[in-house]
């Protein structure tokens, strides 16, 4: 019963991971919730602070300054040396824990914003506190996970580098940063990769060592692929390779042109889970032999299926090669809808009964109606779904949304909820009459008891929920 207590508090906490707020009261209750809640808070810290600015500048000098305890600062090292008097505010005594070793993440953002709010104005001593910093995360930190490399230094000379790296599972790389005999050093450190993304991939004389680093990883699950205009020519050997992993591959990403490769690892792909393709830059690609690949290939675990500027023919035979167990599907349609379209998207929607979301966009200007798509969802066996969003190129009629609200009630299906995404200016065909229109019907089916509990389902908000019944209650009167 000893232990108890505190793996209670462990399951608790962890539970608590993203809400820093409630694990700092937690860890100021007694010395044990300290320590149990410490090592989640600050593992937390190291994915909130992928991004630092979104946190304000007091908050993160207070972070920076504890952080700043750990680095090397005796006589002989770099930061007296160069007259760099860290940290800015001393504590009476060192901190309880070394909390660095708790974080799991490390971008470059956060080391660079770090530098330059402890010293100002002086580039020479903002580099000089970068490098510390670099080598203290790698010296003692071998238990981070992910690295990001967006920094020309050439980190695999840094010492113990072969070590920190060699224990990495998450890997994010731009290539504008890195040269490729740092690449191809690391693809000798690192094996054991299951996450691996790469932005900016544009040298096709960098190919091979692109290949290389994939083909030595052990147990690759999920792979990102950005490539940039520079990258010309179709590169078989990167589809071959992508091929010999495809068993482990879970999920997928090939952006934002689909030209760089041949659709022969598609074959290979067992147990996919999630699969985006965004072919944005329009270049010319050979969709007969996708559809030859597809044609060949079943999906049965792919549950989420993300797509831009596809034919409307590959994303539909993607579906159907799915195992019936897409949850959510994001597709910037590039077709101009015509009845035989519609037909074909309701066929679409026949093996898509588990979806609970969708997310259509448009390349068209401008969208006559909606009305008609309203009407193949509402056809389509989607039971389970609970959210439509859309670009605001479309454009529902009132009277469209008012029939695809009381036809979709009637069949006892779970509230939907309508998500407009304003991209323009201009465009604001989805108003706030359509938003009043939704309120009502969705509320009038509804008990007053069942909405106070939020029993609505995962698609209404209690904000909305209760508006909601001060509008009906306006309206009946």
């Amino acid at each position: 019963m000893a232990q108890l207590v505190p793996d209670v508090l462990l399951l608790i906490f962890t539970e608590l991971k993203d809400d820093p707020v409630s694990l700092h009261s937690c860890l100021l209750v007694n010395k044990e919730w300290f320590n149990i809640a410490t090592p989640i808070l600050w593992r937390h810290i190291s994915y909130a602070y992928d991004n630092p600015f979104l946190h304000n500048p007091e908050s993160r000098s207070k972070l920076y300054n504890v952080i700043a305890h750990f680095l090397p600062n005796g006589p002989e090292d770099p930061l007296p040396q160069n007259n760099i008097i860290l940290p800015l505010n001393k504590f009476s005594r060192m901190p309880t824990f070394d909390y660095m070793r708790f974080f799991i993440r490390i971008t470059p953002f956060w080391i660079i914003d770090m530098a330059h709010l402890l010293i100002k104005n002086n580039s020479h001593k903002i580099q000089i506190l970068e490098r510390e910093i670099y080598k203290l995360i790698f010296s003692k930190y071998i238990n981070v996970k992910h690295f990001s490399w967006e920094s020309e230094k050439n980190f695999c000379e840094y010492p113990n580098a072969q070590s920190f790296f060699s224990n990495l599972h998450s890997l994010e790389i731009n290539w504008k940063f890195i040269t490729n005999q740092n690449f191809s050093n690391l693809s000798k450190i690192c094996l054991n990769i299951s996450k691996l993304e790469i932005n900016n991939f544009g040298r096709d004389k960098d190919k091979k060592s692109l290949i290389k680093f994939i083909k030595n990883q052990n147990n690759l699950q999920s792979l990102f692929l950005d490539f940039n205009n520079n990258v010309k020519d179709t590169c078989t050997l990167l589809s071959n390779v992508i091929r010999e992993k495809g068993s482990t591959l879970k999920n997928i990403t090939l952006q934002p042109t689909l030209n760089c490769v041949t659709p022969i690892f598609i074959q290979s792909l067992e147990n996919i889970l999630e699969i985006t393709l965004n072919n944005k830059l329009n270049k010319y690609i050979d969709w007969q032999e996708w559809e030859k690949c597809l044609n060949n290939k079943k999906f049965p675990h792919l549950t989420h299926l993300q797509t831009s500027c596809l034919p409307f023919n590959i994303e539909s035979l993607i579906i159907e090669k799915s195992g019936g167990k897409i949850l959510e599907i994001d597709s910037r349609l590039t077709i101009d809808f015509d009845h035989k379209n519609l037909d074909e998207l309701s066929m679409m929607f026949s093996n898509c009964k588990q979806l609970e979301e969708i997310y259509f966009t448009t390349s068209v200007k401008v969208l006559p109606t909606g009305n008609e798509l309203l009407r193949v969802i509402n056809n389509s066996p989607l039971n389970k779904l609970r959210n439509i969003s859309f670009s605001d190129k479309w454009n529902f009629s009132i009277e469209g949304v008012k029939k695809f609200l009381k036809d979709w009630k009637s069949k006892n299906r779970i509230p939907i909820k309508f998500t407009p995404h304003y991209h323009s200016e201009r465009n604001f065909y989805w108003t706030a009459e359509h938003d009043k229109l939704y309120v009502k019907i969705i509320f009038y089916y509804m008990t007053v008891q069942e909405v106070l509990v939020g029993s609505a389902g995962p698609s209404v908000t209690p904000a909305v929920a209760i508006d909601g019944i001060d509008n009906l209650m306006i309206t009946s009167v």
